[in-house]
């Protein structure tokens, strides 16, 4: 005899098989959540409670191929009970805060270091900048006094061209001077000739003695450069 599964008859058997998962899945979340703390607060109750889940979802169809897993799952956590069990919540809330203060700490001492350093190089900076301000008033100092130098030198040289063409242009006035005063004896003595002659010498005598003396007498005058005095004076003082 052939059993024919018609709409209805497969519709049915959907929907008792999605209450019958919805059903396990609704007892595995609560026993899974208990069995967890669980083990949590003591891993080498793993064995037990993968009893504990077996039993609870064997009545399940679903349940009956989970037997190597939930084995599997039971293994795994027996292998983490070897290993450093994790912090109770107080123990973990202490760590992170003393995380939390370790990191502010090593935060405030980067900051002083910082703060230390561009301090440093401000004082760096300073330091330079005065020294090039000091160097650049010497320079300029160095630079003035050169300056006063050159131009007391120029003033000097000046002063001393200034010399040297008077000292030249009294001489030549002296020269000058003695030249005309010859000019003047000459004059002098030739008068004193010619009075000589029209005074009674006939004409062609020379002159005797004292008409040469008074030449004489006339070029010495001008020679000593004494031109204030008359002729006469200057004939009676030699």
């Amino acid at each position: 005899m052939l059993d024919v599964e018609t709409d209805s008859t497969i519709m049915i058997d959907e929907k008792n098989e999605k209450e019958a998962v919805a059903e396990f899945l609704g007892m595995l979340g609560p026993v899974l959540q208990q069995l967890s703390q669980l083990i949590a607060a003591d891993p080498s109750t793993a064995d037990f409670c993968g009893e504990i889940l077996k039993f609870a979802v064997k009545p399940f169809r679903a349940g009956r191929s989970l037997d190597g897993a939930i084995d599997e799952l039971t293994e795994m956590k027996k292998s983490q009970a070897d290993g450093p069990r994790p912090d109770d919540p107080t123990t973990a809330t202490n760590k992170t805060a003393l995380q939390i203060e370790q990191l502010k700490q090593q935060t405030e001492v980067q900051k002083n270091k910082d703060m230390n350093q561009l301090k440093a190089a401000e004082l760096q900076m300073k330091d330079r900048h005065e020294q090039m301000k000091i160097a650049s008033a010497e320079k300029m100092k160095l630079a003035d006094i050169m300056a006063k130098q050159q131009d007391d030198q120029a003033k000097a040289a000046a002063q001393n061209q200034k010399a040297m063409h008077d000292r030249e242009k009294h001489q030549m006035d002296i020269l000058g001077k003695q030249h005309d005063m010859q000019f003047d004896a000459q004059k002098m003595a030739m008068a004193a000739q010619a009075a000589q002659a029209r005074a009674g010498r006939p004409a062609g005598t020379r002159p005797g003695a004292s008409g040469a003396a008074t030449i004489q007498a006339a070029a010495s005058c001008a020679e000593t450069g004494i031109s204030a005095m008359s002729d006469r004076d200057c004939y009676t003082r030699r």
